[in-house]
């Protein structure tokens, strides 16, 4: 999905959704268009930080059952 991106010299163009993150942490973009609004990167909520071994590989499919078996620890106390 495309999203349409404010860059620091004033311009616009549309970025794919799995680019939003980068450019937001090397501060390339001053705001981006959700389905709400414009968001300014300065003073709105943006997406939370996320721990990254829950981004990549199957981790991230891991519920925390199965992430406590494949580390043989008890899911629950």
């Amino acid at each position: 999905m495309a999203i349409m991106v404010q860059f620091k010299d004033n311009t616009y163009d549309f970025v794919l959704n799995s680019e939003l993150d980068d450019l937001i942490a090397s501060n390339s973009i001053v705001a981006f268009r959700r389905s709400s609004g414009w968001v300014d990167i300065s003073k709105d909520p943006i997406r939370k930080e996320v721990s990254p071994k829950r981004l990549f590989g199957r981790d991230r499919r891991f519920t925390y059952k199965e992430e406590a078996n494949q580390n043989h620890m008890h899911p629950f106390p």
